[in-house]
């Protein structure tokens, strides 16, 4: 800040040299300058200190560790894994992280955490894993034989059928018409 300082009184004092002696066009032109480059240096020191835009929340909050076999995360995570199973919401082609994150009662950003960290996948990842699982149960179902795979797709949670290809065979590896198949032989 101190530098700042001086170069702010420098490019000042250049300035009143300037107005009041035409003869110091140069004077100005390295004062604005030095004042653009101090101005990137500073606002580029600014960005490198991660501490401005991360907070260390365990610094501040001093709680005795306490040794359980259960972490809270994975709480949190059997609470997230039974919601999808008995509740199904990744049937809901529209479903968004802040609505599961709303009505199984956490933050948008403490859901976000929970699935990255704890399961290691992000949230699309995490809910088309539900829905291809979805779909290769109603490829074996009787009740869905009649269905063809578009509407097995919509069933199952899916938008579209573009989407439901790219899925299925990042996910089994196999296109959905070569699992069914395979299913069938």
């Amino acid at each position: 800040m101190a530098v700042f300082l001086v170069i702010n009184i420098f490019f000042l004092l250049g300035l009143f040299v300037v107005i009041h002696f035409d003869y110091m066009m140069t004077l100005w032109k390295a004062a604005g300058i030095v004042f653009s480059l101090s101005v990137f240096a500073l606002g580029y020191k600014g960005i490198l200190q991660r501490e401005i835009f991360y907070t260390d929340e365990t610094k501040s909050i001093d709680v005795p560790v306490v040794t359980t076999q259960i972490k809270p995360d994975q709480l949190l995570i059997g609470r997230l894994v039974t919601y999808m199973t008995e509740k199904k919401s990744y049937l809901d082609s529209e479903l968004t992280l802040s609505s599961l994150a709303k009505d199984i009662n956490m933050s948008r950003s403490q859901l976000s955490q929970l699935i990255n960290d704890g399961l290691g996948e992000n949230f699309y990842d995490f809910v088309n894993k539900y829905r291809v699982e979805e779909v290769k149960r109603l490829m074996t179902d009787p009740q869905a034989k009649n269905f063809n795979l578009l509407g097995i797709a919509l069933e199952a949670g899916f938008k579209s059928k573009s989407t439901f290809n790219l899925i299925f065979k990042r996910f089994t590896g196999l296109t959905p018409t070569e699992y069914r198949k395979n299913l069938s032989s």
